[in-house]
């Protein structure tokens, strides 16, 4: 590690701490104004959950103005000319840019992985209306429905489980205590996309120890990514909870990886062009193109889930963004002309 490799990073790092605490600052206000009340022994937990839902985009929008002012600052300088005419590639001039890039990469996969299913569970106890219809995942990935105005009862009844495509339980009565049991079952079977009668039981046991409560409609958002794994290798998984699995992997991986595509997005605009544009108008393209990617990405999970797109859809266009940039970072020469354009 040189002497401008541990000054770069250090810059970063100030600019990153300084932004993104700013950024909670301005969030926890404005989330103050328009809560309507909460007990101050909730507070922290609150907002320490509500920190966790939204920290992929709190880091990487800190992280792309640090990277801005960062690049900015270098080549105000003159560091990153005088280490490019030396014959350093750019690439290797900033590589502890993408170190902290991975950093905050490692960051976020800790976050989806503990921290933010553990806060979704938490927000959601907070949600003061019971949810119509509740869906709960059994261990042999079996879904339960029930209605979510009487999930305070001991006994819950008038219950529907899907046990795969072809079979599907109507039970009358079910303990939501050990051993679980059901009561007054009637099997169906699906065949042909016809609903047919198929046998009765009187009763039967349905191990609800490790169920999973999903009472929102986004189905499997707060799963974390071993379990969401997990399901997606299981044989029992039907088609369309495939598809809703797919979905929440591709969004969960592309939220964790794009501080690393921020740079190769950042990179080009600041080296490139801070000699004929002002850095007012740097700031203010890189803030439209995040945003705007950002939007698009939103906007590929519904149309995704509403299977007008396929899953892949949602990481199409930054992954073409990125390969927009590489082509421009891999032109060394209009990179050195760009930034001694002005010299000569």
């Amino acid at each position: 590690m040189t002497i401008f490799d541990r000054l770069l990073f250090k810059r970063l790092f100030k600019n990153f701490i300084y932004i993104f605490f700013s950024l909670l600052f301005f969030f926890t206000v404005f989330d103050m104004t328009m809560m309507k009340s909460l007990p101050n022994r909730s507070m922290l937990l609150h907002y320490g959950s509500t920190y966790s839902l939204q920290a992929e985009f709190l880091i990487s929008i800190a992280f792309a103005l640090a990277l801005i002012r960062t690049l900015l600052e270098a080549n105000s300088n003159f560091e990153l000319a005088s280490l490019q005419i030396a014959g350093t590639p750019l690439l290797k001039i900033t590589r502890m840019i993408f170190v902290f890039a991975g950093l905050l990469t490692c960051l976020n996969i800790l976050n989806f992985q503990y921290w933010y299913p553990k806060a979704a569970k938490v927000l959601q106890k907070n949600c003061a209306k019971s949810p119509r219809i509740v869906r709960v995942i059994l261990p042999d990935n079996a879904s339960l429905f029930f209605n979510g105005t009487l999930s305070n009862q001991e006994v819950l009844k008038d219950l529907f489980l899907i046990k795969s495509e072809e079979e599907i339980w109507h039970i009358q009565s079910l303990e939501k205590s050990p051993p679980y049991l059901a009561k007054g079952i009637d099997c169906f079977i699906n065949k042909n996309d016809k609903i047919e009668y198929a046998s009765s039981l009187e009763s039967s046991y349905i191990d609800l120890s490790e169920a999973e409560m999903i009472p929102n409609s986004d189905l499997y958002i707060n799963f974390s990514l071993k379990k969401l794994s997990k399901l997606l290798d299981k044989p029992t998984t039907i088609p369309l909870d495939i598809h809703k699995i797919q979905i929440q992997l591709y969004n969960k991986w592309l939220m964790i990886t794009l501080p690393l595509l921020l740079c190769f997005l950042i990179l080009p605009l600041t080296t490139k062009y801070y000699k004929v544009m002002p850095s007012l108008r740097i700031y203010g393209i890189s803030l439209f193109v995040f945003i705007l990617s950002y939007f698009i990405i939103r906007v590929s999970i519904i149309l995704a889930q509403s299977e007008l797109l396929p899953p892949f859809a949602i990481v199409a266009f930054p992954l073409s963004l990125l390969l927009v940039s590489l082509n421009i970072c891999g032109e060394r020469k209009l990179f050195s002309l760009s930034i001694f354009s002005r010299s000569s």
